[in-house]
């Protein structure tokens, strides 16, 4: 199965390849591949890197949280399921 990136590549391929000024000239349409596969390949690893990069701050977040904010989500859950409980009893 192909990827979104090659699905992308492609489309792009062969919208440059029906375009009338290209049809029947081999070696511009060989250019216009060889530069959509070069900005597909930068716009992926630049998508690629920024995911890798914003999950390395979220985890780095989560890790620096400490045990004060895990002892508030506590008493929060526990507040939330005593008021569920109460609203499902009356019901």
């Amino acid at each position: 199965m192909s990827s979104s990136w090659d699905q992308f590549g492609d489309s792009l391929a062969e919208s440059i390849a029906k375009a009338e000024a290209i049809r029947g000239k081999r070696k511009c349409l060989k250019a216009w591949n060889a530069l959509l596969s070069f900005i597909v390949d930068r716009i992926k690893g630049g998508y690629l890197a920024e995911s890798k990069r914003r999950a390395s701050k979220k985890s780095s977040r989560q890790e620096n949280a400490g045990p004060s904010s895990l002892t508030a989500t506590a008493s929060i859950l526990k507040y939330d399921n005593a008021a569920t409980e109460q609203s499902t009893t009356y019901h």
